[in-house]
């Protein structure tokens, strides 16, 4: 099997001092109907940190916890990441596994400037082939005159095609602008209370959502309305998450679908 140098270094961690983490467990109450505790999705994650002068090496596993005869099937990921800093950047590489299966993984490279509000990534997969590119971003943020312009440009290595997202932010109020070849959106933001917020998005093709996110003490209800689409409500509230998502047709509502789900963390 072949592993990329990186994840190498993060499991040695050679020349480094250790801060380990305990294992952290949780379980994920799912909506459907089970014969047994498969409904619960128990996992168990663990991580941890070496350091190597000035580069910091973290590591990590989640893995399934139902009982099973194959034992393969457990892990769920295996991960890796070396950071460091050079003058104002700060740069990391991140490799993750899904699974045993060590000849395919998901590679991520990041830098970042605190001070000029500039990120750049690239996202890639490494196979047989090598590292191939998959996206490649950037996010520069401006102030002007009390608001927040953020421009976000990505490009799909895949299919060549440019995505640009611009924003603008002030005073409880946003309008985000997201342009393709193909499709152009605009969503406006405003915060109307300490409690409410409303979010209509529009598109070129003529497609309307509408968002209404509602605070209620502990717990927040987002309602979004598709005309002659659908009606998705969502509440979460405690680690508890509940979603409804109804069908329209002709203003009839059909196809009512209802999820509920916790996490259980300890």
């Amino acid at each position: 099997m072949k592993y990329p140098s990186l994840f190498i270094l993060s499991l040695l961690g050679l020349g480094g001092s250790a801060v380990a983490e305990l294992p952290k467990f949780s379980i994920t109450v799912q909506d459907g109907r089970y014969s047994d505790v498969y409904g619960l999705n128990p996992t168990a994650s663990w991580s941890n940190r070496n350091q190597a002068g000035n580069v910091d090496i973290d590591y990590g596993i989640e893995t399934d916890l139902r009982v099973t005869k194959d034992i393969t099937s457990l892990p769920k990921s295996l991960w890796g990441k070396v950071s460091s800093t050079f003058g104002p950047w700060g740069l990391s590489a991140k490799v993750n596994f899904e699974g045993l299966d060590y000849t395919n993984a998901d590679v991520k490279f990041g830098a970042t400037n605190a001070g000029e509000e500039l990120t750049l990534s690239v996202d890639g997969s490494y196979g047989n082939g090598g590292i191939r590119l998959n996206e490649i971003q950037g996010t520069k943020k401006f102030l002007v005159d009390d608001a927040t312009i953020t421009v976000n440009p990505r490009l799909d290595v895949n299919s060549d095609e440019a995505t640009v997202f611009i924003s603008y932010d002030k005073d409880g109020t946003s309008v985000e602008v997201e342009a393709c070849k193909d499709v152009q959106t605009v969503t406006l933001s405003r915060q109307l209370d300490s409690e409410n917020r409303i979010t209509p998005t529009f598109s070129n093709s003529g497609a309307l959502s509408i968002d209404w996110e509602h605070k209620v003490n502990d717990s927040t209800i987002t309602t979004t309305f598709k005309p002659e689409k659908s009606i998705n409500v969502v509440w979460e509230e405690g680690g508890w998450n509940a979603d409804i998502n109804m069908d329209l047709k002709n203003n009839d509502i059909t196809n009512v679908k209802i999820g509920v789900k916790k996490d259980i963390s300890f």
